[in-house]
This record gives C-alpha cells, structure tokens and sequence, in this order.
C-alpha cells in the first residue's frame, strides 16, 4: 500500500514543509513608543509568517491542479484531500496573522 506522503500531490508536500518551517524562521522587526515609561504604540511585522503564508495558498492551488493529472490510483482520497487542505489553509491563516502581530508577538 502507498502511503499518504507519496500519494499527496508536489504542491501539498511543499505546503506542509513550508508550514512547518515557519513556526522556527522568523525575520520580523518591531517597534513601540513609551510616554512616561508606559507604552503607548506597538507595531509588529513576522515577514517570514507572511511569506509562508502567501506560499503555503500557492501550494495548495498547485496541489489542487496537480492532482487532477495524477493517476486515479495513485491519488489521495477526495476527502482526505480537502481535509488535508484544510488543515493547511487553518496553518496559512494564523502564520499570516501573526506574521503582522494580531496574534502572538510583543505587542499583545
């Protein structure tokens, strides 16, 4: 039997490795602003979590054009497909928010 990684198609492989790698990549640059010692604005950018963001969508496009043109047999399951998908585009959501500090960073 083929397991699940070698039936996933290129672009989804690429998205989960993608995925990953951005939970211990950062480029990212902050600032705030301090009156009287309290701070009064905080801005926080995560390019890395933008990017990773950005390309883990491109991934899953191209993995939802790639396995059309697989052999039936060597597909994954429809709805192991979507829910893989899912899972991934969940990742894509909260590398992109934290890549500009809505969640997690220190300005929360």
């Amino acid at each position: 039997m083929i397991g699940l990684w070698s039936k996933a198609p290129h672009g989804m492989k690429a998205a989960a490795l993608i995925a990953i790698a951005a939970f211990f990549i950062k480029f990212d640059s902050s600032s705030y602003e301090a009156s009287n010692g309290v701070i009064t604005a905080c801005s926080y950018t995560n390019i890395a979590g933008i990017i990773a963001a950005v390309a883990i969508v491109a991934g899953l496009v191209y993995a939802y054009a790639d396995r059309r043109h697989q052999h039936e047999n060597l597909r994954l399951p429809i709805k192991t497909f979507w829910i893989i998908c899912a899972v991934l585009a969940a990742v894509a959501t909260y590398h992109l928010l934290a890549g500009f500090g809505t969640v997690g960073g220190p300005c929360n």
